[in-house]
């Protein structure tokens, strides 16, 4: 009777255990990742399809591209024109037609008006990298640019998966294998995302991975210098991967430092070769002005429900019409009674303190003798998270960059205990559940920002952990 009783009950850990040595067979970790590779590529033709128009949730903008590849390919094509791919006048003209009695209904009659204005933000550099691509049209250049985000997310695996080779961790390769699927299936719906959308996601991968690459494989000023210039033209495409720049500060390795500020000049610069000097000097003043400048005034760029920041989340709960679904779900917030100023106050204060302690915590291990291999994974995922959350924008599939920080992390599980795990599993297990869910449901996590709130207690839950190991005894070993 005893032994029946037993079977009714599902043994949770033998299953565990036999998926765990099934997928240690390289044959099936391989046949995995191909599968994976084949959703992602079924999913890039989906910014294929021009027949139906993804809408803003802003009624302020709600003439938008149907991808981030065609705002992009837009941005491009005007640049190849020699004009501002960023259509301020545009703005100019819709900003004098608005009416005075602000009537929402005569406002939705000029916003034509806007079309293509605020869509492309990032400055000139990555306009014209892809300036080859406007000689096609928007169908082909938008496979040319899959196909090629897709080899760039292999390349940036494949480096990933030589780096313990050049580290002082004994694991094998089957284990490697396994980090490498891990890493990529962590927060697979996020990569789905980048990859439905054409956005600059694996791009930004392949430039963080590579670095690491260089950094682990050689150390000689050549390749040092090399490695400083992937990452600063990496942080002229998006500032994130400039963060990583903090690693190297604390590893006193001074050439990637000045090969990154070389890097992010020539990214400035490059676009010149083309525009000719003046003219791409006002171009890069005008995105610095329209971006840049208003991010520092208002601390607030398109504070929209999947917009994962600090600046987004306390937009969409404090002040109206951040969003335009807010009024459906009980927001802004009828009790707090804030103005934008204070709400601006309060997101810069926020930001500050995080950039703050990111500082400060560089400074602090860059004068500790001793590293181990976990405190360079937390602050890793500290500097990252950090750089997400303060961002003006960071849209969920943003996220998806923490692939290079999970991987790492599974690669140090196997020396290390399991500490810190709910801090990896809990965002990861949030993702999952999130994507399944309806989306009138998703809707209400995404204005409510759950995630932002996620991550930004596990920001404070890593900043407290690197000061202890800051101020106290190293109990792992030396990196």
């Amino acid at each position: 009777m005893q032994s029946l009783e037993k079977t009714k009950f599902f043994n949770y850990s033998l299953l565990k255990q036999k998926i765990f040595v099934w997928l240690l067979y390289k044959k099936n970790i391989k046949i995995m990742l191909f599968i994976l590779f084949g959703i992602l590529g079924y999913q890039s033709l989906e910014i294929l399809d021009l027949k139906t128009q993804k809408k803003d949730q802003n009624i302020l903008f709600s003439i938008r591209s149907k991808s981030d590849f065609e705002d992009y390919y837009n941005a491009s094509k005007t640049l190849k024109d020699k004009k501002s791919p960023y259509y301020e006048d545009r703005i100019i003209n819709f900003l004098e037609n608005i009416p005075k009695d602000l009537d929402l209904s005569k406002i939705s009659e000029n916003i034509n008006l806007l079309k293509g204005a605020g869509s492309y933000l990032y400055p000139p550099l990555f306009a014209f990298l892809i300036l080859p691509l406007t000689n096609f049209s928007y169908n082909v250049s938008a496979f040319i640019y899959q196909i090629f985000q897709l080899i760039l997310l292999l390349l940036s695996l494949f480096f990933l998966f030589r780096i313990p080779s050049y580290m002082d961790i004994k694991i094998s390769k089957r284990k490697v294998y396994l980090s490498v699927f891990l890493s990529l299936f962590a927060y697979f719906p996020l990569q789905v995302q980048n990859i439905s959308n054409g956005n600059v996601g694996f791009i930004l991968i392949f430039f963080i991975s590579f670095s690491f690459y260089l950094y682990y494989k050689y150390n000689n000023i050549f390749y040092d210098f090399v490695n400083g210039i992937v990452i600063g033209l990496a942080t002229v495409i998006k500032i994130i991967p400039g963060f990583v720049a903090g690693f190297y500060f604390i590893r006193k390795r001074y050439k990637i430092i000045i090969g990154m500020i070389i890097g992010i000049l020539l990214g400035i610069l490059l676009p010149a070769l083309y525009l000719g000097f003046e003219e791409n000097l006002q171009i890069f003043k005008t995105w610095y002005n329209l971006i840049i400048k208003t991010y520092q005034k208002y601390s607030v760029v398109r504070p929209y429900a999947n917009n994962q920041t600090i600046s987004g989340a306390l937009c969409k709960l404090l002040i109206p019409f951040s969003d335009f679904k807010q009024f459906q779900y009980g927001l802004p917030l009828s009790f707090i009674n804030l103005s934008t100023l204070q709400v601006s106050l309060m997101i810069k204060l926020i930001n500050n303190f995080i950039l703050f302690n990111v500082v400060l915590i560089t400074l602090l291990l860059y004068f500790k003798k001793q590293h181990n291999y976990f405190i360079f994974l937390l602050y890793l995922y500290f500097v990252l998270l950090s750089a997400l959350l303060t961002s003006g924008i960071s849209w969920y599939h943003t996220y998806g960059l923490l692939l290079i920080v999970y991987f790492f992390y599974f690669i140090y599980k196997y020396k290390y205990l399991k500490k810190h795990l709910k801090i990896f599993i809990i965002p990861v297990i949030y993702i999952w559940v999130f994507n399944l869910l309806p989306y009138r449901i998703k809707d209400f996590f995404s204005l409510y920002s759950f995630y932002t709130w996620i991550n930004l207690i596990i920001l404070i839950y890593l900043m407290i952990n690197l000061y202890k190991y800051i101020f106290t005894r190293d109990v792992y070993g030396k990196v």
